[in-house]
């Protein structure tokens, strides 16, 4: 047939790459039609669809391509891998999906690696249609970043370019996909991603800008680094300076690792914004929450981290305010909660240990120190003799006289211990009494002591209060 063949051993040199397998060609339409059982080593999507080139190094180890003997070094290849170096640094060079406006094909192949987008698929196994100038991936699975990936997606040749993507991605390395796409050291253990998203756009960049969708990531058996949660919550009660939990939410907040025991949660991205609110960890010393944005275009992050020490459940959080570039944000700690806490602790355990117990038992304290002034303050000198509670009190310097003597005793001597100024005046003197003699004015504040000891006294209740 002049029009239509059948290929059963076929074997093709896409570039540098090597296909084999059967085909069945139909050229007596519009367009070519082709339906195929393809198998090959490294391939290359960026062959296909200009502007998406990929070098034969992207992501994994290399070894599949090295099997095949399908390493790529095109010039082409070279400067893509160039154009993409930086992470964040989306390429701006024009799609071409004009290729798939000119066939109608039905392609299942297999593959040692398919490189797509900067990322390397292995054991790929792809079965997808084009038609009508539009790509329908109906299964993509293969491996990336060490988990299984199961995809479907829809790429259409529209103006502008559209695209939409659904996949599960299983038992992820994270430090391999974060090294991988941020360029960033910051987690390890197995994650679970399952995500839909949709994009337009003329290039890369383009993609980003306008991706929408959502994700949820779940995370089990890993380590955090960078925080050090078990030391600090460990170092935590024995504080007895507040200075020191500088220094200590220092080192436990910006170096050190933490076991994951899990990380759940969901991502929102619109207009290539991704959102959490509710990203949760449970780590080894503590649990925690993550809240904030990562600008993709941009490559801007402004993300909040907030645990909370299992050990210490009455204590107030600790945490850490990442901004900046995505791959080298700075860190803010955010411990004001904690320091005030721990000053109040201290001081509530300072006073309960050495000031309670003396003021409970009434004892002199040392000359000079807090003790001293507070019992001096509070119960006078020491060392001064208690009055007799015995005795009268004395007279609040009214005019009132004492009692008069008996009938016919105005001449009689005293009774034994009484003062003779306490009968009753006799006729022409003066009856008028001498001043009370003014009160000790209270000593001066000194300039550097602020405080009185009622002061101090009331700090230290409200202390004890709280």
């Amino acid at each position: 047939d002049a029009v239509a063949a059948a290929l059963s051993e076929l074997d093709l040199a896409l570039g540098e790459t090597h296909v084999t397998g059967s085909a069945d060609l139909d050229l007596g339409g519009a367009v070519p039609v082709v339906g195929a059982n393809l198998e090959a080593g490294l391939l290359d999507v960026g062959l296909f669809i200009g502007g998406a080139k990929a070098s034969a190094d992207a992501g994994g180890t290399g070894e599949a391509a090295a099997q095949s003997g399908a390493t790529t070094n095109s010039a082409d290849q070279s400067a893509a891998s160039e154009a993409g170096a930086a992470p964040g640094q989306w390429s701006r060079e024009p799609f071409d999906l004009s290729p798939l406006g000119e066939i109608e094909a039905d392609i299942a192949l297999s593959a040692d690696a398919i490189l797509a987008g900067g990322y390397r698929f292995d054991q790929a196994e792809l079965k997808a249609r084009v038609h009508e100038g539009a790509l329908e991936i109906d299964s993509l699975r293969g491996r990336i970043f060490g988990g299984l990936l199961e995809a479907q997606g829809h790429v259409a040749n529209a103006t502008p370019p559209q695209a939409n993507i659904s996949f599960k991605l299983d038992s992820m390395d994270i430090a391999e996909a974060l090294q991988k796409a941020a360029n960033i050291e910051a987690a390890t253990g197995l994650a679970s991603v399952d995500g839909r998203f949709t994009t337009a756009g003329n290039s890369e960049y383009d993609l980003v800008r306008a991706l929408q969708g959502d994700a949820t990531l779940s995370a089990r058996n890993g380590t955090v680094e960078g925080v050090d949660l078990r030391a600090l919550s460990d170092q935590l009660g024995a504080l007895n300076d507040p200075e020191d939990f500088l220094s200590l939410a220092d080192a436990g907040l910006t170096e050190g690792t933490t076991r994951l025991d899990s990380l759940d949660g969901t991502i929102r991205v619109q207009n290539g914004l991704a959102t959490t609110n509710d990203l949760e960890i449970r780590a080894d010393g503590g649990h925690g929450t993550v809240r904030g944005t990562a600008d993709l275009p941009s490559w801007r992050l402004d993300l909040t981290s907030i645990f909370t020490l299992t050990d210490h459940p009455k204590a107030p959080p600790v945490g850490v305010h990442l901004t900046g570039p995505i791959d080298n944000p700075a860190r803010e700690l955010l411990i004001a909660e904690m320091q005030t806490f721990l000053i109040g602790k201290i001081a509530k355990s300072t006073v309960q240990k050495f000031v309670l117990p003396k003021l409970r038992k009434g004892a002199k304290a040392e000359p000079g120190t807090l003790e001293d002034t507070l019992l001096r303050g509070i119960f006078g000198d020491p060392d001064k003799a208690a009055p007799d509670s015995s005795q009268a009190p004395p007279s609040d310097g009214g005019s009132e006289p004492a009692l008069a003597p008996q009938q016919g005793g105005g001449s009689e001597a005293p009774l034994a211990g009484q003062d003779s100024s306490t009968l009753a005046p006799q006729q022409g003197e003066d009856t008028r009494r001498a001043p009370e003699p003014a009160p000790a004015p209270a000593p001066e504040r000194a300039a550097d002591d602020p405080l009185s000891p009622q002061d101090i006294l009331k700090g230290v209740l409200d202390v004890l209060g709280n």
